[in-house]
């Protein structure tokens, strides 16, 4: 049964549908953490993760807007990181930038947009998944096709996030920046990061 309380997140509307929603236009770029040996463009369906399809009919992409966020939402998933991150694990990873050649046409989760849908950024901080995902099948199944949805960085909110549904995936090119987070020539950028979130390397 879901909370009558206002300050908690509800369930998606009956009426969703007929209401307008909150587009921004979102040229990017994205960037997105991968394992090395895959490619960057994933389109997951597992409904593991906070805006993932609860029937698992569409696949979603997470990215974000730049290493630091990127960095953030793969290995600062608080407590579980603790603020450590291994070697190995960086070793094993990929950074790549992701280029549209036309703007992402996304649901604001991140600024007004919340306002104008009496909404409250426990959309991108509830720890409980069941909800976004909910709204995440809403967005997707809403007459105006949103391509996905803009948010802020649960650990940094600073930061923003897109998560693209698998109907957007064409028209992305792709720019591996670092074929391992450990290259040397990667060092100062990583450094940078450890250094602003406080993470040990181990």
């Amino acid at each position: 049964m879901v909370s009558s309380n206002p300050y908690t997140l509800q369930a998606p509307p009956v009426d969703l549908a007929k209401r307008p929603l909150p587009l921004v236009q979102a040229g990017g770029p994205w960037y997105r953490i991968h394992r090395a040996a895959l490619g960057a463009l994933y389109f997951g369906k597992a409904k593991a993760y906070r805006f993932d399809d609860p029937k698992q009919a569409y696949g979603v992409m997470y990215s974000g807007e730049s290493f630091g966020c990127a960095f953030l939402e793969t290995f600062g998933r608080v407590p579980q990181s603790r603020g450590r991150v291994s070697r190995k694990d960086l070793e094993d990873r990929s950074l790549t930038k992701l280029t549209r050649s036309q703007p992402l046409k996304l649901v604001d989760l991140a600024n007004e947009g919340l306002g104008r849908l009496r909404m409250d950024a426990s959309i991108f901080a509830v720890a409980d998944y069941a909800l976004p995902q909910e709204w995440s099948r809403a967005f997707h199944e809403h007459p105006e096709g949103p391509d996905g949805l803009s948010y802020r960085s649960r650990h940094d909110p600073s930061q923003l996030c897109a998560v693209v549904f698998e109907r957007a995936q064409r028209g992305f090119a792709t720019q591996l920046i670092t074929a391992s987070l450990m290259d040397h020539g990667f060092a100062a950028e990583l450094g940078k990061t450890l250094d602003l979130y406080e993470f040990a390397l181990i």
